[in-house]
């Protein structure tokens, strides 16, 4: 069996927030295919998330391949009013605090949506570290993002805890041989997921 990890390690998009209700709402609001305009926007969302272009101006050249007017800044509002926050992960972070985890936030992000978006949740302030994307310049897989939150942290191994959704992502975590849990919003029965992870960490407390 596993050890009790010190650190819980959360990412946002797919984890937190449940972004494909983003997808379908820009999609049906453009009138497109949603696989279709996925296409386009991964062109565009590696730059984004390094921070190397705003979500308006990655948007306004999806937007222009597309042969769409509207603007970019209204796109992003569309797509964020889309996205839902997933309540379960929620109310485990506060669990987890009040725990006496500590936690931290690890995710591939856009300029200014921590600050615009993610702060109006007030789970957000119960993090002791948030490692943007955005911010940093680098992006998940590179490990040496990775290496970055290890370092924040000051913990290595099994003493971090990470839940993400995507398994590439996982991959590299596990050759750091960091504990790991595959979530799957939307698609995951999340109350389930919940009581798994719950499992996992509150009832080891102690130990």
């Amino acid at each position: 069996m596993d050890i009790k990890p010190k650190w819980v390690v959360f990412d946002v998009g797919g984890v937190l927030l449940d972004w494909t209700g983003g997808l379908k709402k820009t999609a049906e609001y453009l009138k497109i295919d949603q696989k279709h305009l996925l296409n386009i926007f991964f062109k565009y969302s590696d730059a984004m998330e390094l921070g190397q272009i705003s979500p308006v101006v990655g948007w306004n050249k999806v937007l222009k391949d597309l042969h769409k007017n509207p603007e970019g800044k209204n796109i992003v509002k569309i797509w964020l009013s889309g996205c839902r926050w997933v309540e379960s992960n929620m109310r485990l972070v506060k669990e987890l605090k009040k725990a006496g985890y500590s936690l931290a936030v690890f995710s591939n992000n856009w300029i200014g949506i921590q600050k615009s978006f993610w702060r109006k949740r007030t789970e957000f302030f119960l993090f002791n570290i948030i490692i943007d994307s955005s911010i940093i310049h680098k992006r998940k897989p590179d490990i040496k993002i990775f290496q970055i939150l290890e370092r924040e942290m000051n913990a290595r191994g099994k003493m971090i805890f990470y839940i993400e959704d995507s398994l590439e992502n996982i991959k590299v975590a596990r050759t750091l041989g960091w504990q790991t849990f595959n979530f799957n919003a939307g698609t995951d029965n999340e109350m389930e997921t919940y009581y798994q992870i719950r499992q996992k960490l509150l009832n080891r407390v102690g130990e």
